[in-house]
């Protein structure tokens, strides 16, 4: 999409219906997830550029890049959350805990939190990502309360 001119540059035909989308920070990567699997493009001029194809997350309905762009975040399934590389595309860490569908993800500004919130308003916080322990403080609220509750939790670490 060109924002100076309104007009749409190119589009890409997938074989099944995108379940979710994700851009990188520097506009360069779309993350687009499916039924079956999660692909990386590289935005090109005229075309996008497949980077890499992530067949082992199904069902992702939530993805979100870390603000430095070098991690993502999908929900994978019904209740668990994949992190991977976004350049070498490895796989980091799963995370594990919802009772109910993921809805919503977020990263702290330095990319070392994870924050989650669930269909049952449960927001859990995931600390010390990327050490070999992963400590997960949990918090249910009413529906109406749980976006505020996100904001809140990324203000105030």
């Amino acid at each position: 999409w060109n924002y100076l001119n309104w007009k749409c540059e190119f589009t890409k035909e997938l074989p099944s219906d995108p379940t979710c989308v994700a851009l990188h920070p520097s506009g360069f990567i779309v993350l687009v997830a499916t039924k079956a699997r999660v692909k990386l493009y590289n935005i090109g001029m005229t075309k996008l550029i497949t980077m890499s194809d992530i067949p082992g997350i199904k069902h992702c309905k939530v993805a979100r890049f870390s603000n430095g762009g070098q991690y993502f975040a999908c929900s994978s399934g019904i209740t668990n959350i994949v992190i991977y590389s976004t350049f070498q595309s490895q796989h980091l860490h799963t995370l594990v805990g919802h009772i109910a569908f993921v809805r919503g993800l977020d990263w702290s500004a330095d990319d070392s939190k994870l924050y989650s919130v669930g269909a049952d308003g449960g927001t859990y916080l995931s600390l010390s990502l990327f050490s070999l322990s992963i400590h997960t403080h949990t918090h249910t609220l009413e529906s109406y309360n749980r976006c505020v509750w996100l904001a809140y939790l990324r203000w105030k670490t």
